[in-house]
């Protein structure tokens, strides 16, 4: 989030990793990056978003992997 600290707080739910964004309709970027290489190289990782407390009904947002790592991704909210 631009102007904002990396974030590394995720909080477990279920199989997904959570992190709350104060403020999100003030943020118009979010910045997702790997710091090391995945394992497996045909699976990536997933930037969605959801309202709590449920955190159901992922709304997608963008991907990275091994061949892309980082990307900036607009929110679109």
């Amino acid at each position: 989030i631009p102007g904002s600290e990396v974030k590394y707080d995720f909080e477990q739910y279920g199989d997904k990793g959570v992190v709350t964004i104060q403020n999100p309709g003030a943020v118009n970027v979010i910045g997702f990056f790997m710091n090391t290489p995945l394992a497996d190289s045909t699976v990536g990782a997933t930037l969605s978003y959801s309202m709590p407390p449920e955190y159901s009904g992922l709304i997608f947002i963008g991907a990275i992997a091994n061949v892309r790592p980082s990307d900036i991704f607009h929110t679109g909210w």
